[in-house]
């Protein structure tokens, strides 16, 4: 049987055929003038409130960096606020952010079939093991979906069927202890994040509501069905309200953003055992005051050499150069997002393109990334996209 190249696979060519300056001409990529690469974006949204139905669809162009226009709507589904594509089928999986879903007060985790046209097909939608669901990530193998629910504070780890795609069981429920220093939005747990450590052998989450990140052991492939263990409680400043996270391609450090103290920090991370060491901690905002702002989301470039986090409020994204030879992290300056509040910063699978969502103002911006330096300039106009939250790129359906 002929061998079928995973998501990873495509990704990692790809980036390793276009990482460097950006690609501005057909002809650096040796295709004919009326070829274009074009990554198709999947964008969670806010339903409830908004013009927004659900997820929607835009192609990104890998050489010039505009988004076609209008946006697509692929999928109706309530609140899916986040998005996870399957690493090696054409699978689709958003949580729905709500307290109460289909007479059940929980939130929902639903599946979809990426069709040929990028159309959203529906499988399934699941109990989230929790109330408002805001993030979601897949195990390396694909056979199991964590899902972090913010209102109730639980983890929940459910399996996937391994031909259909569609969401089964819970295998896994974590429900921490304990209450932060801010008694207004520190009361209990409040899972924000959950994302796998590059060799998929652990998986961390952020809690805002009791400052700490939790690291869990992830069972292979062959232990489906397998609990997560926890092997490490890791400490954030008081009030800080760790929310996103993101690992170094190395896999030897972690990066976490504190919504609450507008700060990011750095760790050192041994990926044999899931330990953890504070190496520092820097705000993400300019000197002065700054009142109303809050961090988002928290990216990492795939040479490892710059970490971006999105300030709401501030309305810009926070710039960072990391040198791995001597774990240092340095602020290097902020950039306006071209609109209000964005969420989700995310870049493509070449390196050369940031997007960032701005919710309030219903857009997303492209940003063209100098990756000798790490500087953003934007490109063009802000695309329309109501209530945008997350964006995910489909690398292993690439077009061109």
């Amino acid at each position: 049987m002929a061998h079928v190249p995973s998501r990873r696979e495509v990704l990692t060519t790809l980036a390793a055929s276009l990482l460097g300056a950006p690609v501005l001409a057909n002809a650096r990529l040796g295709l004919a003038a009326t070829q274009v690469k074009q990554v198709p974006v999947y964008v969670g949204t806010y339903t409830e409130g908004t013009k927004s139905q659900g997820i929607y669809r835009l192609l990104l162009d890998l050489q010039a960096g505009a988004l076609g226009q209008p946006a697509e709507l692929v999928a109706q589904t309530p609140n899916p606020s986040f998005l996870a594509i399957h690493p090696t089928k054409p699978l689709l999986y958003a949580v729905n952010e709500v307290t109460k879903l289909d007479d059940k007060a929980e939130g929902g985790v639903s599946s979809f079939k990426i069709g040929d046209q990028g159309a959203l097909l529906a499988i399934n939608r699941q109990p989230s093991d929790g109330t408002a669901p805001c993030h979601l990530s897949i195990t390396p193998g694909g056979t199991a979906l964590l899902v972090a629910n913010y209102a109730s504070g639980t983890l929940g780890m459910k399996t996937l069927d391994p031909d259909s795609g569609a969401i089964q069981g819970t295998v896994f429920k974590f429900e921490p202890n304990g209450t932060g220093p801010n008694q207004g939005r520190q009361e209990g747990p409040h899972a924000h994040c959950v994302r796998l450590d590059p060799s998929g052998q652990f998986a961390a989450e952020a809690d805002l509501g009791i400052d700490r990140v939790h690291i869990f052991r992830v069972p292979g492939a062959k232990e489906a069905g397998t609990p997560l263990q926890l092997v490490n409680k890791i400490s954030a400043k008081p009030g800080s309200g760790p929310r996103h996270l993101a690992f170094h391609p190395s896999g030897r450090f972690l990066f976490v953003n504190g919504e609450m103290d507008t700060t990011l920090s750095a760790y050192r991370f041994d990926p044999q055992t899931g330990g953890a060491d504070l190496l520092d901690s820097l705000s993400t905002l300019p000197p002065g005051d700054h009142p109303g702002s809050s961090t988002a989301e928290t990216v990492v470039h795939p040479s490892g050499k710059f970490v971006y986090v999105s300030n709401r409020g501030h309305n810009t994204v926070a710039r960072f150069g990391f040198d791995a030879a001597t774990a240092k992290l340095t602020a290097l300056g902020h950039t306006p997002t071209g609109g209000k509040t964005p969420r989700n910063i995310n870049i493509d699978p070449t390196g050369n393109w940031l997007l960032a969502a701005n919710q309030e103002s219903n857009t997303i911006t492209v940003f063209r990334i100098n990756t000798a330096t790490g500087d953003l300039t934007q490109v063009g106009q802000p695309v329309d996209v109501p209530a945008p939250v997350c964006m995910v790129f489909d690398a292993a359906r690439i077009s061109g």
